[in-house]
């Protein structure tokens, strides 16, 4: 008698515990949101490595204008975009933090490009371990250009006008390819 209620339980028990098919959906959209988020953390953990450890060293940093982000110099040093072929005043080693990266003027004593909040880029003396607006995160863009994310989640933009500063959103004017000097 037992084995026949059992019987009879088992198919009603397994309706109840299967999932619909709006909660199967929902189920398998929700696997695949993580699949892609884990694949797009590891591509931007794999472009992040690329630029910080093979693309460090003597670097230029060219805007998609075609300037070069400069050392300017007159009464207050400070960072600009200059037109042409590029001199010493463009040349910047670009180090390695720990999968983040920071500039520095090939000039004695070496400065360091550092964002503000207010979007504002300037250089100065600090040295990276007392400043994180001094480092910035590499993106490896589709065009295979760079982008670089401050600390305050702004990026480093390279303006047709000749002014760089840090914009909210990636545009033309935030990607750079990075030739050597």
């Amino acid at each position: 008698m037992r084995r026949i209620t059992y019987a009879l339980l088992i198919p009603f028990l397994l309706a109840l515990a299967a999932p619909d098919e709006k909660t199967y959906d929902l189920i398998h959209t929700k696997r695949a949101a993580t699949i892609l988020t884990l694949s797009a953390k590891q591509k931007l953990l794999e472009s992040t490595n690329e630029l910080s450890a093979a693309a460090g060293g003597k670097r230029m940093l060219k805007s998609n204008h075609g300037t070069y982000i400069r050392l300017a110099y007159g009464r207050k040093r400070k960072v600009d975009l200059m037109r042409g072929e590029p001199r010493e005043s463009e040349h910047w080693y670009v180090e390695d933090w720990r999968g983040k990266v920071v500039f520095k003027s090939t000039h004695s004593p070496g400065r360091f490009l550092r964002a503000l909040p207010s979007g504002k880029v300037d250089l100065v003396p600090t040295h990276p371990h007392n400043c994180p607006a001094l480092m910035w995160k590499p993106f490896r863009n589709s065009d295979d250009t760079w982008s670089f994310l401050s600390i305050h989640g702004t990026w480093l933009s390279g303006l047709k006008n000749g002014v760089v500063r840090c914009m909210l959103e990636r545009k033309c004017s935030e990607k750079f390819t990075l030739p050597w000097w």
